[in-house]
């Protein structure tokens, strides 16, 4: 998907290309030092609820690693994280990544942590990756299962 800004009166100003997602991975944690092997804790597809609790359950948070190519432009990155009916749950905070024009064959690798995720019950929870306001779909979508104590 490509979007041209244009300037006042001037002609395109810059393309914006969304980026893609490569790897869209919830976890309890990633490591991201410069100079190191990348390294995601305890990847996650599943979870249980904890003992005595079957409703409104707080998961403290959970992390998403994210690597990213072929973009052009800045974009505000968040993950929303959605319940029964797509009803957005909660929100990551954003976060600002920028893609220069022509390194389109680099990629971007980032973590982006969604604090105090609302488990109203057992079932199916969805994490979408949105740039601006755009989903990207392929590849952004990630299911947690939440089973029952």
């Amino acid at each position: 998907m490509e979007a041209v800004i244009e300037g006042r009166g001037k002609g395109p100003m810059a393309n914006v290309v969304l980026p893609k997602v490569r790897m869209f991975i919830p976890c309890l944690a990633v490591d991201l030092e410069p100079g190191l092997v990348r390294t995601v804790y305890g990847p996650l597809h599943t979870i249980r609820m904890p003992p005595d609790v079957d409703k409104n359950y707080l998961l403290d948070e959970i992390t998403f690693y994210i690597v990213l190519t072929d973009g052009v432009g800045a974009f505000r990155l968040k993950v929303e994280m959605r319940g029964e009916d797509d009803i957005v749950l909660k929100r990551s905070d954003p976060v600002l990544c920028r893609f220069r024009g022509g390194m389109q064959l680099d990629s971007i690798e980032i973590a982006i942590t969604v604090r105090s995720a609302p488990i109203a019950r057992a079932g199916l929870y969805e994490f979408h990756l949105i740039a601006n306001h755009a989903s990207l779909h392929e590849g952004g979508v990630a299911v947690l299962r939440v089973l029952p104590e």
